[in-house]
């Protein structure tokens, strides 16, 4: 590492990307390098400084892993900025709806909060978690999926979409007791379903009185459902759980590269360490994240995960082994 590069400063950042790229054109072009490939090389810098100017958000369901995917990125010098859509910490979040599905072209009343979630400017002493003077912000958010297509045509930042196995997150969500209510799932389900231009399939899903587990998979379903639906995943930078968890290092790199994230020691020992928001059993020796969900559910609770899985189309994202 350059010792005058700092992620403590994007100005001195962005400096010193332009000063190396343009020592290697002098180099490559003492050296006969073509004009074709001495463009390529100006494309490439100039897509690292775009990015290294950019706020971060991540976007993913509660229990997703989006707590631990932000302070990777923080540890590598981002100011953390946790949950500003938070309608009781938050103050001028209070009353934002959720779900919140915002379409294309749609207007809204909460844009100037929204503006500000992307400037990474919604802090308090409960939203600020780290870094509080850096020029870059990571939001990390689990109310804002359905408003992802909204976001990313409005605003400019980069937007990292995490998704965890559907068993792994109705696993935790039981450990920690969500209370997310089968009647207001019920009436959110078919609000957003109807939006989206279909309610038929419905009474599969509700013919019988749900459960708290089929609610959190319910949740996880139709979060997930219409961004994948309509195409986000060719518009962000797309992680899964699994992976990251599985080959930190391995899992991090590509978005790494995109968002200017340097792989310091400091990232390095995040990637190896489970979030602050863990659950109870993530305390345990030997505890892996990706298999919790075969102590924490039941037969029946698997089978009706897997059904409710199934009926959003989404069987890819579920790990049974």
């Amino acid at each position: 590492m350059v010792p005058w590069v700092s992620f403590e400063s994007g100005h001195y950042l962005r400096s010193s990307i332009r000063l190396i790229g343009w020592y290697f054109f002098f180099e490559l072009g003492m050296r006969g390098v073509s004009v074709v490939e001495l463009g390529t090389l100006n494309r490439f810098w100039a897509r690292r400084e775009l990015a290294c100017g950019r706020n971060v958000l991540v976007f993913g369901t509660g229990r997703s892993g989006t707590t631990w995917l932000a302070e990777i990125i923080a540890a590598g010098g981002f100011k953390l900025v946790f949950e500003p859509l938070h309608p009781v910490e938050v103050p001028e979040a209070k009353g934002f709806p959720f779900p919140n599905y915002l379409l294309p072209g749609e207007e809204t009343a909460w844009q100037p909060l929204l503006e500000r979630v992307v400037a990474g400017a919604v802090v308090n002493n409960w939203t600020l978690r780290a870094n509080p003077s850096a020029e870059r912000a990571v939001v990390k958010l689990i109310r804002a999926n359905l408003m992802m297509e909204w976001m990313i045509d409005r605003f400019d930042f980069h937007p990292v979409y995490i998704i965890r196995n559907p068993l792994s997150v109705a696993g935790s969500m039981k450990e920690q007791g969500w209370d997310v209510g089968v009647r207001y799932v019920q009436h959110v389900m078919e609000r957003i379903w109807a939006k989206d231009g279909s309610s038929e399939g419905l009474e599969e899903l509700f013919d019988h009185p749900i459960t708290a587990v089929e609610s959190y998979a319910i949740m996880w379903g139709f979060q997930n459902a219409i961004p994948i639906r309509r195409g986000l995943l060719k518009r962000v930078s797309f992680i899964r759980f699994e992976e990251l968890a599985r080959d930190p290092e391995g899992g991090i790199w590509p978005l790494a590269r995109r968002i200017g994230l340097e792989m310091t020691p400091a990232v390095q020992r995040q990637l190896h360490r489970l979030s602050f928001q863990r659950g109870k059993q993530s305390w345990e020796k030997g505890y892996d994240p990706t298999t919790a969900w075969k102590h924490s559910l039941t037969p029946r609770e698997v089978e009706d995960v897997s059904r409710i899985v199934r009926w959003f189309g989404l069987e890819e994202y579920m790990v049974l082994d």
